[in-house]
């Protein structure tokens, strides 16, 4: 391409000897002088597109910083010197930690063994972190009972930490008493249930991660169902039989029995659903005790106690088969 250029040169100044007897000798300086300037370097054209040929007039691209532009001089075509691009960068904006609530369903259970209870209704939803490099802390996700006056009841669920681009199901049931009134304990049918959520965004540690994974446990367990009842009292319980391998770094305690002096604390959410995949209803649930310690790298088979029932027509009992659940150490 630079012995194009030389070439093109030498031409015109051949062109021009033949006619200075025709121009003044300023217009043929003046005339090489913008000719020069015209003619693109040997530079440009190499370093503006890193050896891309120019192949339209008016085309642009794009090269370290550089806006280069294909533009035509006699029959040929060239890469001019380029423009620099000021204040732009490739670089990906980390997205802040946010903590999307969806799919949001409510069930409602029938309870008539329980005392001073009619019933109880259960909820499933899942919480999702889209950012790409932040984490969702100190998640809050607020539980709201409404009647026809306003809200009747109301509690918070945690969640310690959800990680960039993770999912997770959980839920909860409540038992209510129509016609309670505002009893914190059983709180009327509500006419509707209401979620929102709120979350604080920290940068992610790599010193978080296991082995190059966000330390978490997760997974689908079988569920069973069991009859605890006598003479005098109708009892079904429900749990599910989870295979936990402790990928952690120090002690994981999971246990049926809650110790609240004790600092070892286990946060459980899940979803319950039936063998065809409907989702059934949800679970919360945040476990400190000192039983049943599973060392760094044991795996063991834990049957966990998760829900109670006493109404044998339930259909929650007939159909829930399997429990999908997220582990998160706190």
């Amino acid at each position: 391409m630079y012995t194009e250029h030389i070439n093109i040169f030498a031409k015109e100044i051949t062109e021009l000897r033949n006619v200075t007897t025709i121009f003044p000798m300023k217009k043929v300086v003046l005339f090489l002088l913008i000719t020069a300037l015209l003619l693109p370097s040997h530079h440009a054209g190499a370093a503006g597109v890193a050896g891309e040929k120019c192949k339209a007039a008016g085309i642009q691209k794009l090269y370290k910083k550089k806006s280069f532009t294909c533009i035509k001089l006699g029959k040929k075509l060239y890469w001019d010197n380029g423009v620099a691009i000021e204040g732009k960068s490739n670089t990906q904006k980390a997205i802040p930690a946010n903590c999307t609530i969806q799919n949001f369903a409510t069930r409602y259970i029938s309870e008539s063994g329980i005392q001073n209870a009619d019933g109880q209704v259960m909820f499933s939803a899942d919480i999702t972190n889209t950012s790409n490099s932040q984490v969702a802390t100190q998640v809050k996700v607020y539980v709201e009972w409404y009647d026809s006056v306003g809200i009747s009841f109301k509690k918070i669920l945690l969640i310690p930490r959800i990680y960039p681009g993770q999912k997770i199901d959980f839920g909860s049931a409540d038992t209510f008493q129509n016609g309670g009134g505002r009893n914190k304990s059983f709180p009327d049918e509500p006419m509707r249930i209401n979620l929102r959520s709120s979350c604080k965004s920290i940068a992610l540690d790599s010193k978080e991660l296991i082995n190059g994974k966000f330390p978490i446990l997760s997974g689908i367990a079988p569920v069973t169902v069991q009859d605890f009842s006598d003479e005098d009292y109708i009892q079904f319980g429900v749990s599910a039989s989870l295979i936990i391998t402790n990928i952690f770094e120090k002690d994981m305690v999971i246990s049926n029995e809650v110790n609240p002096e004790s600092n070892r604390k286990v946060n459980i959410y899940g979803i319950f659903k039936d063998k065809f995949g409907n989702i059934l209803g949800g679970y919360t649930e945040y476990v400190r005790g000192d039983l049943q310690t599973l060392e760094k790298g044991e795996t063991t088979r834990l049957e966990l106690s998760l829900l109670e029932f006493s109404n044998p027509d339930s259909e929650f009992v007939d159909r829930v088969a399997t429990f999908t659940y997220t582990i998160i150490i706190d």
